[in-house]
């Protein structure tokens, strides 16, 4: 059934099966053909969301262009920065397929807070800054009345 997956001839519980997901965690079900949007129930921001397949597949298996259009899609609806854990060795903590994304509004906060200040810029900050800043700061997180997302 597609309520439970088979991990090497194991049976475990698949709470991103359609059957078992939390009504709490449902976003956009489906958000296209074959997959759903979830909210990342161990999130590590947030608004940190899940791309899911409706149908079991393992985790491991390979990218399929459905499951690029599908992600490009979560990206341009949601813009956010996305990462794909291609199975256990790479982080997954579920066997079945799914992608990872995480707002740029989200990122722009997090990297403003207090917590963050006394951090190092990092080299990909210089990429996405641009990205982050929003119409109330400018690229040290001071208020602004003008600055743009350009």
């Amino acid at each position: 059934s597609n309520t439970e997956s088979n991990t090497g001839g194991a049976l475990m519980h698949d709470p991103f099966s359609v059957e078992n997901r939390e009504a709490l965690l449902k976003v956009r079900e489906p958000f296209t053909p074959g997959y759903s949007i979830l909210l990342n129930k161990f999130n590590t921001m947030k608004d940190h969301v899940l791309l899911v397949t409706d149908r079991f597949e393992p985790q491991s298996s390979r990218l399929s262009a459905s499951d690029l259009i599908a992600f490009y899609k979560l990206a341009y609806d949601i813009p956010s920065v996305g990462f794909f854990n291609c199975g256990e060795e790479a982080g997954a903590s579920q066997p079945h397929k799914h992608f990872q994304a995480i707002p740029l509004d989200v990122l722009g906060s997090y990297r403003r807070t207090s917590v963050m200040s006394s951090v190092s810029p990092l080299p990909v900050d210089e990429i996405l800054w641009p990205y982050l800043v929003t119409a109330d700061t400018d690229a040290t997180g001071a208020t602004t009345s003008a600055t743009t997302n350009t």
